[in-house]
């Protein structure tokens, strides 16, 4: 029994030493109580806002808050809190009674992503927010912006009214505004920032463009097309046809398509589209509109904005019959990741079996043209096979592509255990 006993003795010893180097947050008080205490110490609060399925949140928990110079920092620092920002059935009493309390923060705040962490002055006044996983010594050093004066936001905003306007002020701006989600506002300071930078752009100068683009008028738009090439290299492939194919479609065909339609930027790439769909529309007119203003660009964003269209609808024979248009058309200038991604659409909502053999010639067509994301057009084949009853030859293709690739191959092992499985692989 000794080896057991000393193991277990072990686990204690070691259990204690995690949670003495973690950051130690408050329980039991209310938001109310918190700020009481914050401002009675004149400390910084600091409020994870987390979700029980959000995954980065529980990375963050486990691999960054336990290390010690995190943990001596915040608690030196802050009055440390946590707050559950989703609604599950197994909330005990201490989550339920902040339910009013998340409410008001969410909303006022706007928090729309996990995980959120926001920063508070001893006055409860918010000066500083994080979105999303950071290293632990990035965290640091963003908790540290979040303590001092001239790098807290409300600070660096009173300074851009003031008219301070030198470059070296607006990449500061620009680096808090962006961490801290003020989306809509951050293409404004980026304009400013390009309209004095007459230097060669660097990668974070792409970087910036990617934050400041909103609009046909932000300079990331003009950036985003000169230099497709170096915004793709760092924020995937395809990533400046469909930013540029967007924002067109945005300011010239969105409204022909929704009544009172709203599109709102929740970020990450994710787009909250609101309005009562048109079932009329005079395509006609829309197409005159992106022709007059980017003709070179027109048939590629009427494309984008049809496909669009019939996805709202979930009118799958009428999104094929335009991928179908633009294989019969444009011939051997077809994009490869273009179909690829068009096809994956199709696997993941659509059950025609007749489109899903047509979406499988859209791979065959991206794999043959040699180029583009291989991978991805023969890993969307291997899918549509597998939902269209084929599940033999799905396999045999799934096999192939993990041999063949060292990319994702712990995915594709995990979707291929589904289709042996005979288990759903789309959404």
């Amino acid at each position: 029994m000794k080896y057991p006993i000393l193991y277990f003795v072990f686990i204690i010893t070691f259990s204690a030493n995690a949670q003495k180097r973690a950051i130690k947050f408050q329980e039991n008080l209310s938001w109310v109580q918190i700020k009481e205490k914050a401002k009675r110490e004149n400390k910084y609060i600091f409020l994870d806002c987390y979700t029980t399925w959000c995954v980065p949140c529980k990375e963050m928990s486990l691999n960054v808050f336990t290390q010690k110079e995190v943990g001596d920092f915040f608690n030196e620092n802050f009055i440390n809190a946590a707050a559950q920002f989703d609604v599950t059935k197994t909330d005990n009493h201490q989550i339920k009674s902040w339910y009013p309390d998340i409410k008001r923060i969410k909303k006022e705040y706007k928090i729309s992503s996990y995980p959120s962490y926001l920063f508070f002055n001893p006055n409860g006044d918010l000066v500083y927010k994080i979105l999303g996983k950071q290293s632990a010594m990035g965290f640091i050093e963003q908790a540290k912006n979040a303590l001092n004066p001239k790098t807290q936001y409300p600070m660096l905003k009173a300074l851009y009214a003031d008219g301070r306007r030198d470059t070296a002020f607006l990449v500061t701006l620009i680096n808090v505004a962006a961490n801290g989600g003020d989306r809509d506002i951050v293409p404004t300071y980026v304009n400013e920032y390009f309209s004095q930078h007459k230097e060669a752009l660097t990668k974070q100068d792409f970087i910036y463009a990617y934050y400041g683009t909103q609009k046909t008028t932000d300079s990331g738009f003009r950036i985003t097309q000169k230099y497709p090439k170096q915004m793709d290299s760092l924020f995937g492939d395809g990533y400046s046809k469909n930013t540029i194919n967007r924002i067109i479609f945005n300011e010239f065909v969105f409204p022909d398509l929704r009544t009172n339609g709203k599109i709102e930027n929740k970020g990450g790439g994710m787009f909250l589209i609101s309005g009562d769909i048109n079932k009329n529309i005079d395509w006609e007119n829309s197409k005159s509109k992106v022709d007059a203003t980017y003709p070179t660009l027109q048939a590629q964003v009427m494309r984008y904005s049809k496909t669009e269209y019939f996805q709202w609808l979930k009118d799958w024979e009428g999104y094929s019959n335009v991928v179908n248009r633009y294989v019969l058309e444009d011939g051997s200038d077809l994009d490869p990741d273009e179909l690829t991604g068009y096809a994956d659409r199709i696997f993941q909502f659509c059950d025609n079996k007749e489109l899903l053999i047509g979406a499988i010639g859209w791979c065959n067509l991206a794999q043959n043209a040699k180029a583009g994301d291989q991978v991805k057009a023969k890993f969307v084949e291997a899918c549509l096979r597998y939902k269209n009853g084929n599940k033999k030859v799905a396999i045999l293709k799934m096999d192939e592509l993990i041999k063949l690739n060292n990319r994702n191959v712990n995915y594709f092992k995990e979707e291929l255990e589904k289709m042996n499985k005979g288990e759903k692989t789309w959404f």
